[in-house]
């Protein structure tokens, strides 16, 4: 039997202030958070991973981009392979449609669309986009298992007319993912948010640099601007890092764009990272 925990300030309070312990602790609960028990609290886990990455930072993406136009872009989307395939008779055995989901109106809030896919042939979403923070397959034409995934190509979402690249979906050894891997996220107006944990983790016998950036007011889109800050910098991670504050990251107040860039110490490595951010009602 569930249960709705309503917001802090609708607590019949009886004389106790609002960051009372029993008051701030049911609304903080990360099980209940998790379940989507508290009233106004949505739990939502980012992970990207970037290979090859040099010297320069770059967003821990697949990639390696994390588009932030000041105005919506037209956007398609494309795969490699002739097999993902919904829209002609008979129908591919990859992936046949595929789900976009960020901002295309930062008063609005998080928006998707669901666009069925034509092989190689590039096919537009109606919607323009802000900011596209995740992407990933809806519909397969095969059963997926262990041996046998839901798709095995590489699906590009990008500007329209083979313009710049805004996300993809890969395989590893030939397994698709089924979604794309962005270390970033975009919070809309009316929402807060707060970073509770992250992991970093850089290639074996190699070593980076990560920060995790905010650029807060993002629909200011003339100048002056506010600055896009670090707000956690590790030099010299070797292995993996992991954050567990005691009180966590923030509050990054929408509309924000918040995320991870690495990049080598030397050469390049493959850097990877994930967080988990609650998004909160104002």
């Amino acid at each position: 039997m569930s249960r709705i925990i309503p917001k802090y300030y609708e607590y019949d309070l009886g004389g106790r202030t609002r960051m009372d312990a029993t008051v701030a602790l049911a609304n903080s609960d990360p099980m209940l958070i998790s379940r989507r028990l508290i009233d106004g609290a949505v739990a939502t886990r980012k992970f990207g991973a970037a290979l090859s990455v040099g010297t320069s930072l770059v967003p821990i993406a697949t990639s390696q981009v994390y588009r932030t136009p000041v105005a919506a872009a037209a956007l398609e989307v494309v795969s490699d392979s002739t097999n993902d395939n919904g829209t002609t008779s008979p129908l591919g055995s990859g992936a046949l449609s595929v789900e976009v989901i960020g901002i295309a109106d930062w008063n609005v809030g998080e928006v998707s669309e669901t666009v069925t896919l034509n092989g190689t042939t590039a096919v537009a979403l109606s919607t323009s986009f802000l900011r596209v923070y995740r992407m990933k397959v809806a519909t397969s034409g095969s059963y997926a298992t262990s041996v046998a995934p839901s798709h095995s190509s590489t699906i590009t979402l990008r500007e329209s007319g083979a313009g710049d690249e805004w996300a993809s979906m890969s395989s590893v050894g030939g397994f698709g993912l089924g979604q794309s891997e962005i270390a970033a996220y975009s919070i809309p107006t009316g929402k807060v948010g707060i970073m509770s944990k992250a992991s970093i983790f850089v290639e074996a016998s190699k070593t980076g640099t990560v920060i995790f950036f905010e650029r807060p007011n993002a629909d200011i889109v003339t100048a002056p601007f506010d600055v896009m800050r670090s707000k956690l910098t590790i030099h010299n991670v070797d292995g993996g890092f992991n954050a567990d504050p005691i009180v966590p990251y923030g509050p990054f107040i929408g509309p924000c764009d918040v995320g991870w860039m690495g990049a080598a110490t030397s050469q390049t490595a493959n850097i990877s990272a994930s967080f988990t951010i609650v998004i909160f009602d104002a």
